[in-house]
Protein backbone atom coordinates (compact mmCIF):
# COMPACT_ATOMS: atom_id res chain seq x y z
CA UNK A 1 0.00 0.00 0.00
CA UNK A 2 2.96 2.31 0.63
CA UNK A 3 3.99 2.08 -3.03
CA UNK A 4 0.43 2.84 -4.15
CA UNK A 5 0.35 5.94 -1.95
CA UNK A 6 3.63 7.11 -3.43
CA UNK A 7 2.36 6.61 -6.98
CA UNK A 8 -0.88 8.38 -6.12
CA UNK A 9 1.09 11.39 -4.92
CA UNK A 10 3.21 11.45 -8.10
CA UNK A 11 0.09 11.43 -10.28
CA UNK A 12 -1.66 14.05 -8.16
CA UNK A 13 1.31 16.43 -8.18
CA UNK A 14 1.97 15.88 -11.90
CA UNK A 15 -1.57 17.13 -12.54
CA UNK A 16 -1.16 20.10 -10.17
CA UNK A 17 -3.96 18.92 -7.90
CA UNK A 18 -3.76 19.90 -4.23
CA UNK A 19 -4.42 17.56 -1.33
CA UNK A 20 -7.60 19.50 -0.58
CA UNK A 21 -8.81 19.17 -4.18
CA UNK A 22 -8.06 15.45 -4.19
CA UNK A 23 -10.09 14.83 -1.04
CA UNK A 24 -12.99 16.94 -2.29
CA UNK A 25 -13.95 17.80 1.26
CA UNK A 26 -14.97 14.19 1.96
CA UNK A 27 -12.05 13.55 4.32
CA UNK A 28 -9.08 15.51 5.65
CA UNK A 29 -6.08 16.44 3.47
CA UNK A 30 -3.80 15.29 6.30
CA UNK A 31 -5.31 11.79 6.07
CA UNK A 32 -4.49 11.67 2.35
CA UNK A 33 -1.00 13.01 3.03
CA UNK A 34 -0.34 10.21 5.53
CA UNK A 35 -1.54 7.69 2.94
CA UNK A 36 0.80 9.13 0.32
CA UNK A 37 3.79 8.85 2.65
CA UNK A 38 2.94 5.31 3.77
CA UNK A 39 2.09 6.30 7.35
CA UNK A 40 -1.50 5.08 7.19
CA UNK A 41 -4.02 3.47 4.86
CA UNK A 42 -7.22 4.69 3.26
CA UNK A 43 -10.55 2.92 3.11
CA UNK A 44 -11.49 1.65 -0.36
CA UNK A 45 -14.31 4.20 -0.51
CA UNK A 46 -12.00 7.15 0.21
CA UNK A 47 -9.29 5.83 -2.14
CA UNK A 48 -11.70 5.47 -5.07
CA UNK A 49 -13.17 8.92 -4.38
CA UNK A 50 -9.69 10.49 -4.40
CA UNK A 51 -8.76 8.58 -7.57
CA UNK A 52 -11.74 10.05 -9.36
CA UNK A 53 -10.77 13.53 -8.19
CA UNK A 54 -7.31 13.24 -9.77
CA UNK A 55 -8.75 11.68 -12.96
CA UNK A 56 -6.86 8.41 -12.51
CA UNK A 57 -7.96 4.78 -12.76
CA UNK A 58 -7.16 1.78 -10.60
CA UNK A 59 -5.46 0.15 -13.60
CA UNK A 60 -3.22 3.19 -14.08
CA UNK A 61 -2.19 3.22 -10.42
CA UNK A 62 -1.46 -0.52 -10.34
CA UNK A 63 0.55 -0.37 -13.57
CA UNK A 64 2.77 2.36 -12.14
CA UNK A 65 3.00 0.72 -8.70
CA UNK A 66 4.22 -2.50 -10.34
CA UNK A 67 7.06 -0.57 -11.94
CA UNK A 68 5.47 -0.25 -15.39
CA UNK A 69 4.58 -3.94 -15.50
CA UNK A 70 1.15 -5.23 -16.39
CA UNK A 71 -0.72 -7.82 -14.36
CA UNK A 72 0.04 -11.51 -14.99
CA UNK A 73 -2.88 -11.88 -17.43
CA UNK A 74 -1.63 -8.97 -19.53
CA UNK A 75 1.89 -10.40 -19.41
CA UNK A 76 0.56 -13.73 -20.72
CA UNK A 77 -1.17 -11.99 -23.63
CA UNK A 78 2.08 -10.18 -24.42
CA UNK A 79 3.99 -13.49 -24.40
CA UNK A 80 1.44 -14.98 -26.79
CA UNK A 81 1.60 -12.02 -29.17
CA UNK A 82 5.42 -12.11 -29.10
CA UNK A 83 5.56 -15.72 -30.36
CA UNK A 84 2.47 -15.65 -32.59
CA UNK A 85 3.35 -16.60 -36.16
CA UNK A 86 0.47 -17.58 -38.51
CA UNK A 87 2.86 -19.82 -40.47
CA UNK A 88 4.49 -21.57 -37.51
CA UNK A 89 2.59 -23.08 -34.59
CA UNK A 90 5.73 -24.47 -32.88
CA UNK A 91 6.50 -21.38 -30.71
CA UNK A 92 2.94 -21.42 -29.37
CA UNK A 93 3.22 -25.14 -28.63
CA UNK A 94 6.44 -24.48 -26.68
CA UNK A 95 4.76 -21.69 -24.71
CA UNK A 96 1.80 -23.98 -23.99
CA UNK A 97 4.04 -26.79 -22.71
CA UNK A 98 6.04 -24.42 -20.49
CA UNK A 99 2.89 -22.92 -18.98
CA UNK A 100 1.29 -26.31 -18.42
CA UNK A 101 4.42 -27.65 -16.74
CA UNK A 102 4.39 -24.76 -14.26
CA UNK A 103 1.32 -26.21 -12.55
CA UNK A 104 3.37 -29.22 -11.40
CA UNK A 105 5.26 -27.16 -8.81
CA UNK A 106 2.74 -24.36 -8.25
CA UNK A 107 0.45 -23.62 -5.33
CA UNK A 108 -2.08 -22.39 -7.90
CA UNK A 109 -2.32 -25.25 -10.40
CA UNK A 110 -5.68 -24.06 -11.69
CA UNK A 111 -4.31 -20.69 -12.82
CA UNK A 112 -1.56 -22.26 -14.94
CA UNK A 113 -3.98 -24.71 -16.54
CA UNK A 114 -6.35 -21.84 -17.38
CA UNK A 115 -3.38 -19.96 -18.88
CA UNK A 116 -2.52 -23.06 -20.91
CA UNK A 117 -6.11 -23.18 -22.20
CA UNK A 118 -5.83 -19.55 -23.33
CA UNK A 119 -2.63 -20.37 -25.23
CA UNK A 120 -4.26 -23.47 -26.71
CA UNK A 121 -7.13 -21.37 -28.07
CA UNK A 122 -4.61 -19.51 -30.25
CA UNK A 123 -3.20 -22.86 -31.36
CA UNK A 124 -6.74 -23.89 -32.35
CA UNK A 125 -6.97 -20.93 -34.74
CA UNK A 126 -3.94 -22.36 -36.58
CA UNK A 127 -4.78 -26.05 -36.33
CA UNK A 128 -8.39 -27.26 -36.16
CA UNK A 129 -7.24 -30.58 -34.68
CA UNK A 130 -6.25 -28.92 -31.39
CA UNK A 131 -8.63 -29.94 -28.58
CA UNK A 132 -8.91 -29.53 -24.83
CA UNK A 133 -7.69 -32.46 -22.76
CA UNK A 134 -10.16 -34.00 -20.31
CA UNK A 135 -8.32 -32.29 -17.44
CA UNK A 136 -8.39 -28.88 -19.15
CA UNK A 137 -12.10 -29.22 -19.90
CA UNK A 138 -12.80 -30.09 -16.26
CA UNK A 139 -10.70 -27.21 -14.88
CA UNK A 140 -12.40 -24.70 -17.21
CA UNK A 141 -15.85 -26.03 -16.33
CA UNK A 142 -15.19 -26.16 -12.58
CA UNK A 143 -13.74 -22.65 -12.51
CA UNK A 144 -16.46 -20.93 -14.53
CA UNK A 145 -19.37 -22.83 -13.00
CA UNK A 146 -18.13 -22.32 -9.43
CA UNK A 147 -17.53 -18.57 -9.88
CA UNK A 148 -20.72 -16.81 -8.80
CA UNK A 149 -20.07 -13.45 -10.47
CA UNK A 150 -18.45 -13.32 -13.90
CA UNK A 151 -16.33 -10.21 -14.29
CA UNK A 152 -13.93 -9.16 -17.02
CA UNK A 153 -11.52 -12.05 -16.44
CA UNK A 154 -14.24 -14.72 -16.65
CA UNK A 155 -15.86 -13.17 -19.72
CA UNK A 156 -12.50 -12.94 -21.47
CA UNK A 157 -11.60 -16.51 -20.50
CA UNK A 158 -14.87 -17.81 -21.90
CA UNK A 159 -14.56 -15.67 -25.03
CA UNK A 160 -11.03 -16.84 -25.77
CA UNK A 161 -11.68 -20.52 -25.01
CA UNK A 162 -15.02 -20.75 -26.86
CA UNK A 163 -13.47 -22.09 -30.12
CA UNK A 164 -12.37 -25.13 -28.10
CA UNK A 165 -15.94 -25.92 -27.01
CA UNK A 166 -18.56 -28.03 -28.76
CA UNK A 167 -21.83 -26.33 -29.74
CA UNK A 168 -23.71 -27.98 -26.87
CA UNK A 169 -21.04 -26.99 -24.34
CA UNK A 170 -20.90 -23.45 -25.70
CA UNK A 171 -24.67 -23.14 -25.23
CA UNK A 172 -24.42 -24.30 -21.62
CA UNK A 173 -21.66 -21.79 -20.93
CA UNK A 174 -23.67 -18.97 -22.53
CA UNK A 175 -26.59 -19.71 -20.21
CA UNK A 176 -24.19 -19.56 -17.29
CA UNK A 177 -22.69 -16.30 -18.59
CA UNK A 178 -26.12 -14.67 -18.87
CA UNK A 179 -27.01 -15.76 -15.34
CA UNK A 180 -23.76 -14.72 -13.69
CA UNK A 181 -22.75 -11.49 -15.40
CA UNK A 182 -25.84 -9.36 -14.70
CA UNK A 183 -24.11 -7.60 -11.81
CA UNK A 184 -21.33 -6.16 -13.96
CA UNK A 185 -23.16 -5.40 -17.21
CA UNK A 186 -23.11 -1.70 -16.38
CA UNK A 187 -19.36 -1.81 -17.01
CA UNK A 188 -18.97 -0.79 -20.65
CA UNK A 189 -16.10 -3.16 -21.43
CA UNK A 190 -17.96 -6.14 -19.97
CA UNK A 191 -21.16 -5.23 -21.79
CA UNK A 192 -19.37 -4.97 -25.15
CA UNK A 193 -17.60 -8.28 -24.58
CA UNK A 194 -20.91 -9.90 -23.61
CA UNK A 195 -22.62 -8.72 -26.80
CA UNK A 196 -19.66 -9.77 -28.96
CA UNK A 197 -19.75 -13.26 -27.45
CA UNK A 198 -23.45 -13.65 -28.26
CA UNK A 199 -22.97 -12.40 -31.82
CA UNK A 200 -19.98 -14.66 -32.46
CA UNK A 201 -21.68 -17.68 -30.96
CA UNK A 202 -24.95 -17.42 -32.77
Amino acid sequence: MEQIGKVFRQLRESRNISLRQATGGQFSPSMLSRFETGQSELSVEKFLFALENISASVEEILFLARGFHYDTDSELRKEIIDVLDPKNIAPLEDLYRKEYQKQTHSQNKQKHILNAIIIKSYMKSMDERVELTAEEGKVLHDYLFSTEIWGNYELNLFSVSSPLLSVSLFTRYVREMVRKSDFLMETKGNRNLFHTMLLNGF
